[in-house]
């Protein structure tokens, strides 16, 4: 150990009142720590490291650059198709997101939804397993105002269905110009 008279671990250092306890020091662009086990396989498949102000994971038999935390903060997750996840219970199901390159993609579970919400838990926009959408706030605007015109597309029959759950006779469809709220 050092600056450790009774020592837990092969190399253990106490920086006491010091917030930096040990520096990686390179003499070019990169310092980095590497991890190796008994399965690693080799020098630099299991790195942290620093480049200029920004830190930096490799990982996998190449030891290509997976993740990496920019000077401004924001969090780089770099190859192809390879996505963030995030785990529920015994880790046996997750969601993900990734960009693959020209799509962006959210993946969740078989029968999970994937709903768009605001910062005090109002549910903006439901995408449901069945294929369907949700908005409930009623109202969905398509195009944009003196530049493009809004389209509703439907490859086979299209229907529009009033009082869904047939529990009101007041309930009436009408067509509106020059107005945005039924007016």
């Amino acid at each position: 150990g050092i600056n450790s008279t009774s020592p837990t671990y092969a190399l253990e250092v106490d920086g006491g009142t010091q917030n930096t306890v040990i520096a990686a020091r390179s003499s070019d662009s990169k310092a980095a720590i590497s991890f190796i086990d008994n399965t690693t396989g080799g020098y630099g498949r299991a790195t942290i490291g620093g480049i200029g102000t920004e830190v930096y994971i490799t990982t996998g038999a190449d030891g290509a650059e997976k993740l990496r935390i920019d000077s401004d903060g924001h969090l780089q997750i770099k190859g192809t198709n390879h996505a963030t996840r995030y785990y529920r219970d015994a880790l046996d199901r997750y969601g993900s997101i990734f960009y693959d390159g020209g799509t962006f993609n959210i993946k969740n579970p078989a029968n999970d939804h994937t709903q768009i919400t605001n910062w005090s838990d109002t549910v903006l926009a439901k995408f449901n397993h069945d294929t369907t959408v949700d908005f409930p706030g009623g109202v969905l605007n398509l195009g944009t105002a003196d530049s493009s015109s809004g389209h509703l597309n439907a490859f086979e029959n299209m229907s529009f269905n009033i009082d869904s759950d047939n529990d009101d006779t007041n309930r009436y469809f009408s067509w509106n110009k020059n107005g945005s709220s039924a007016s």
